[in-house]
């Protein structure tokens, strides 16, 4: 029988880093998420820099829903939009 873990894997960042390769890459998390808590965010960038991946790191000072409101979303996309324009 599947643990809760195994059930979760396919939606957890960690299942999918070994894909990224060597591929600079951006967390953004947000400080108070109580739906991906703190600890499991700075696990996911700690795996990130422990396979060498050139990781950017942003937090934004909110909860993980309200990412979508403003001005925490005007934030986000900033953090998004000059990633991709330096890496592209």
């Amino acid at each position: 029988m599947p643990t809760l873990r195994d059930l979760w894997g396919p939606i957890s960042p960690q299942s999918h880093i070994d894909k990224i390769g060597c591929r600079p890459s951006l967390v953004v998390y947000a400080l108070f998420d109580l739906s991906f808590p703190l600890h499991l965010s700075r696990d996911v960038v700690r795996a990130y820099r422990g396979r060498d991946i050139p990781t950017e790191v942003r937090v934004l000072p909110c909860g993980h829903y309200t990412t979508g409101v403003p001005p925490f979303k005007f934030i986000d996309g900033y953090y998004l939009a000059s990633f991709l324009r330096r890496k592209l």
